[in-house]
């Protein structure tokens, strides 16, 4: 007796590949490409060859466009359930959102530093009578700690005088 339940189950099981594309033979006509008068010869193929005929002696060029496969997050809902049979998946995302987060708290972090550092000091050795106003910016770097340890002091020169050394 032959088992006839075998062939049955190896007949339902059918694999295919499917690729949709859409291909076109245009030719250059007052500014535009146009298809009129174009036809897409039976050697095209999906890998890349288009054969077109014309009678055009005009530029002209194929086109092949893939049309994106469209997803229903609604209907793959149900994948969420063999997240376990990959777990090298699930680990490496995790990892993922985890650097993301705590990098997005580090910058957080050092953009309140850079709000308070870019302020206006008034500087302690100002006398009561000095009531000229200069701005002045000091850059060490744009490095990380490319700041600088040293006591900085600051002499403004002019052509009629100059002031007296402040401490930065």
């Amino acid at each position: 007796m032959v088992n006839n339940h075998s062939t049955l189950n190896n007949l339902n099981e059918i694999r295919f590949n499917m690729n949709m594309v859409y291909i076109q033979c245009l030719y250059w006509k007052h500014g535009t490409w146009s298809s009129k008068g174009m036809e897409i010869g039976h050697g095209s193929s999906v890998d890349g060859n288009v054969q077109c005929y014309t009678y055009h002696l005009s530029m002209f060029k194929s086109s092949i466009f893939v049309i994106p496969d469209l997803i229903n997050p609604l209907d793959e809902i149900h994948l969420f359930s063999t997240i376990a049979n990959n777990m090298v998946c699930l680990i490496l995302v995790l990892i993922i959102f985890i650097l993301y987060f705590v990098l997005l708290y580090w910058s957080s972090v050092n953009d309140k530093k850079d709000i308070f550092m870019n302020r206006i000091i008034i500087l302690d050795d100002n006398y009561m009578g000095e009531d000229e106003v200069y701005l002045v910016t000091v850059y060490t770097g744009h490095m990380l700690k490319s700041g600088t340890s040293a006591n900085v002091c600051i002499e403004l020169n002019g052509t009629i005088c100059k002031s007296r050394p402040h401490w930065l």
